[in-house]
């Protein structure tokens, strides 16, 4: 992961119950986030015990978030994906992802912009206590 993304993807992580990751597109000039549920019960599956109930509600709250963003007139674009079933264990393979190209006649989403976005409003409507991870200087 190009370290350009570091900071936004440990705010994702830090959100309650899901994994999240930042990278670069390999497909076109854009990057993109995505983020999936974590299982109900620790060493479990979602299969076997279903979605963490505080990774639906923070999965929920980041589409709240991301389509606000949109709405201002933000460039991106957001779908879930799921590859075949065959190529992962059924309830695993689910994502949320968002697409941010690099270059549009709309705003461009920086990565830290919207890195500090996201913790600003967590903590002003989350509904969880968060501790975010210390931010790093070079």
């Amino acid at each position: 992961m190009p370290s350009k993304y570091l900071p936004l993807a440990r705010v994702l992580n830090a959100l309650p119950q899901v994994i999240g990751w930042v990278a670069d597109s390999k497909l076109d000039e854009s990057w993109m986030l995505s983020w999936q549920i974590r299982p109900a019960e620790p060493y479990s599956t979602v299969f076997d015990a279903g979605p963490h109930r505080d990774g639906w509600a923070t999965s929920e709250w980041l589409v709240w978030l991301l389509r606000d963003y949109e709405r201002s007139g933000y460039a991106m674009h957001h779908y879930m994906a799921s590859p075949p079933p065959f190529l992962n264990e059924p309830g695993e393979s689910l994502s949320f992802v968002v697409t941010f190209p690099k270059h549009s006649d709309e705003k461009i989403v920086d990565p830290n912009a919207l890195a500090a976005w996201v913790k600003t409003t967590w903590d002003k409507t989350g509904y969880a206590t968060i501790t975010w991870p210390e931010e790093e200087h070079s």
